[in-house]
């Protein structure tokens, strides 16, 4: 339940006398519409294709000139601080000593592009009418902050219905254009005076003190929304002016803007349905910021399914629209109207999409969207009209609408949705503790593409003791015991040929469904999966942390590296198997914490000293030595060292490898060339997992002889740990992180020193005692450092500070 007085995302219908006013202002538009049709109507379209490209382009003038001041003066006197005359006067100011050299500029140039003077004369008035607009949506904007948004819109529903009456009336009579142009003006003449009076009447004084006043109004929040009012403006007018520009017939105007009218007036629809419906779209200004996201979320996609049935049914009905409203003549508007329709689906939501990101203190990013879509626009207008006519303009138009859909939702996902240190607040309280910590309760989301070994089980078993854990995992792992603590959800990875280019399908339903508090991704920051994970995260303010295991500097090539900055970004921290595996990420420039935790710890249980040994049964070996090595068979695992070490040991020693790989065959080859070691070692191939303790219990030492080759270096030592946690001393090389790893519990030789390694291996085999003591000192090492539940619980500290730090920032 949300606190009393916020938004709920399924908001309920409700009509109320203001709104529904409010609602017929905005469906004075229509009035509006309607003339034009009916110009289109009486003029056809040859005529009515010029007098739109004037009246466009004088539009465009006005309000290139105006700089937005109706936006700006509404949005300063709504915040109050300062004298609303002040403003009223600083704005009128402005308009009266910029719009008039502009319009004479404009007019003064056509004429000197040797336009005729019929032409001349009509944009004349038809600027004189735009300014007298502007004056007229000035003083509106002033009701609006006034907040008698009612009156506001009455004065605009009687002004609108007195134009087309009149307009109208003279198009009956057989009038010119330039007598409706002359209708145009007088009518918002008379609205600007109007509504000068009614806000002079509002307000105690109005100072026409241009300079200062103005300036304080134009603030960086203000001089955003003035370019968002700018670029809308241009963006729906500017196919009519670049049409005849770029060569196309003043019929081509005509046909194309009779399609447009006609789309202009289904986009309504949504500005009345949610005027009139919900208050919460017409009360915007006053409510919280964090109400505007999940206001969007719950209507935007109702918003475009209602702009997809509009659009089909344009699109079914576009003949029979065209013929009714404009006559036979202009059936090739038809073919505009079908492009343009489907712009609906993207007009629809973006009704209500930057009137929701500015409210939310976005106005700069709502510039932003709006100039991507005037940008759009124009650059799919110079493409395709030259080729395409009046339908290459239709399909720019409804480019541009995508263009500020796509960006607009993005910038409001960005910046309206909670941040992080918010989620954690969120986690607390369900948590019942505060913000700054990891409650018992908080949710976890583990993501694993290698969870299908018994280490990832029991390492998320014991984090669940600590919070709600769900892990992600391939569905070939197959389903996990129902008696367990983490719900397991499979999914089936695709690959793209590379082990690091793999995909989860379903992951982000799975992130958005969940909403967990936390995503602990136990990958590498270069897999498919991981950008997945660092999206949703992104896009949902989720803290999330991956896993590292990379002890080599690399500069990766596209698209890995791309990968791996976009899922560092997404990140709020991130743990390192090792040491070195930290100073890489330092390197890369994570500069976020970090924390040094083994991927994968060992079960005591299972690792644990064995009395009975049976392998040793099986392989026919009594008191000899028995020196094991378990892992790959690999040239970096430097076994052909191992095997020239062991050579000179006393013939009571015996050598065991477990495992498989591409250095079986060299390794059979020496031992089968050597009878003395023929008889004294043994390839005993890989083991099972359920397995590989009872063999690492038959074992005198054990070592991981690994060399570091360029690009390769030994990340862990997991067979080192599981022999310290069975009581058998270690023998390690000191490559990479493996001499930290085994301390105090095991021995640790000069990598590729084939004399120290002989040493080690000649004093633990000549020394029970000494075996013994180190096999003791590593199993406590173990049960100190490298248990699952150690590791569970470094995991935990790791997570706590981290949330500490988000809650700080």
């Amino acid at each position: 339940m949300g606190a009393p007085g916020r938004l709920k995302p399924q908001l309920q219908f409700r009509l109320r006398p203001d709104i529904v006013v409010k609602s017929l202002g905005a469906a004075s538009r229509a009035f509006q519409i309607l003339l034009f049709i009916l110009i289109a109507r009486f003029q056809g379209a040859q005529v009515f294709g010029r007098f739109i490209y004037l009246y466009t382009l004088g539009l465009l003038a006005v309000t290139l000139a105006d700089l937005g001041v109706n936006a700006v003066s509404a949005r300063r006197a709504a915040a109050g601080g300062e004298s609303l005359g002040r403003i009223a006067g600083a704005g009128l100011a402005f308009k009266l000593f910029s719009c008039a050299p502009v319009m004479m500029l404009l007019w003064v140039g056509l004429g000197g592009r040797g336009a005729a003077h019929p032409d001349l004369a009509l944009l004349a008035v038809l600027l004189l009418g735009h300014w007298c607009r502007n004056l007229f949506e000035f003083f509106c904007a002033l009701l609006a902050s006034l907040r008698n948004s009612s009156l506001e819109a009455v004065l605009k529903f009687i002004i609108q219905a007195g134009l087309l009456a009149f307009g109208a009336w003279v198009l009956l009579r057989g009038g010119t254009l330039r007598e409706i142009a002359w209708v145009l003006a007088a009518g918002y003449a008379f609205g600007g005076l109007l509504g000068w009076g009614i806000v002079r009447f509002h307000l105690d004084r109005v100072v026409v003190a241009f300079g200062e006043s103005f300036a304080k109004m134009v603030r960086p929040e203000s001089a955003a929304l003035a370019a968002t009012t700018m670029a809308l403006a241009s963006m729906m007018k500017i196919d009519a002016v670049l049409l005849p520009v770029l060569g196309r017939s003043a019929q081509e105007v005509g046909w194309y803007s009779a399609s447009e009218r006609i789309v202009a007036a289904a986009g309504i629809l949504p500005c009345i349905l949610m005027m009139a419906g919900f208050p919460a779209f017409s009360e915007l200004p006053r409510r919280r910021a964090e109400e505007f996201y999940p206001l969007w979320r719950a209507w935007a996609g109702r918003l475009a399914v209602a702009g997809g049935i509009t659009a089909l049914a344009l699109i079914f009905l576009k003949s029979r629209l065209v013929s009714l409203l404009y006559g036979p003549s202009f059936l090739p508007a038809g073919f505009s109207l079908s492009v343009l329709s489907l712009g609906l689906l993207f007009a629809f939501p973006n009704a209500i999409l930057l009137g929701v990101l500015i409210a939310g203190g976005g106005a700069a990013r709502g510039a932003r969207a709006a100039a991507a879509g005037l940008g759009a626009n124009a650059l799919m207008d110079f493409l395709l009209i030259p080729s395409f006519g009046y339908i290459g303009a239709a399909w720019a138009a409804v480019a541009g609408q995508m263009t500020l859909f796509a960006f607009g939702r993005a910038f409001l996902e960005s910046s309206a949705r909670p941040g992080p240190a918010a989620h954690l607040a969120a986690a607390g309280r369900r948590g019942q503790a505060g913000g700054g910590s990891m409650p018992p309760g908080a949710k976890v989301l583990f993501i694993s593409l290698s969870a299908g070994s018994d280490a990832f089980r029991k390492k998320v078993e014991h984090l669940a003791d600590f919070w709600d854990v769900t892990a992600v995992i391939p569905a070939a792992n197959g389903a996990r015991a129902a008696e367990s603590k983490v719900r397991y959800i499979p999914l089936k990875p695709v690959s793209f040929g590379n082990s690091r280019f793999v995909w989860l399908p379903g992951l982000a339903k799975v992130i958005r469904r969940q909403r967990p508090d936390w995503i602990h991704l136990d990958e590498e920051p270069l897999s498919l999966a991981a950008y997945q994970a660092g999206r949703e995260a992104s896009r949902l303010a989720i803290p999330l942390v991956f896993f590292s295991w990379q002890n080599i500097y690399q500069q990766y090539d596209f698209p890995y590296a791309w990968v791996e900055s976009r899922v560092h970004q997404s990140a709020q921290g991130a743990i390192a198997g090792t040491q070195e595996a930290r100073e890489v990420l330092e390197r890369k420039n994570f500069l976020k914490p970090v924390a040094v935790i083994p991927q994968f710890g060992v079960d005591p249980e299972s690792f644990r000293p064995g009395l009975e040994r049976p392998r040793r049964l099986e392989l026919e070996i009594g008191d000899e030595v028995l020196i094991g090595y378990a892992g790959r068979l690999a040239p970096e695992k430097g076994l052909l060292l191992l095997l020239e070490a062991f050579a000179r040991l006393p013939e009571s020693c015996r050598l065991l490898f477990l495992g498989d790989g591409p250095l079986r065959p060299e390794l059979a080859r020496r031992i089968a060339a050597d009878a003395k070691l023929r008889a004294r070692v043994r390839l005993h191939g890989r083991v099972p997992a359920g397995e590989a303790a009872s063999w690492i219990q038959s074992l005198d030492i054990l070592v991981l002889p690994s060399v570091s080759l360029p690009g390769w270096k030994e990340r862990f030592g997991q067979a080192l740990v599981e022999a310290m946690a069975c009581g058998v001393p270690v023998v390690s090389s000191s490559s990479a992180e493996m001499g930290r790893l085994v301390g105090e519990g095991g021995m640790v030789f000069q990598e590729k020193d084939l004399g120290n390694l002989y040493r080690c291996l000649k004093l633990l085999a000549e020394n029970p005692g000494h075996r013994k003591r180190l096999g003791e000192m590593g199993r406590e090492r173990v049960l100190k450092f490298y248990t699952h539940q150690r590791i569970a619980e470094a995991t935990r500290r790791f997570y706590e500070k981290l949330a500490r730090v988000c809650a700080r920032a």
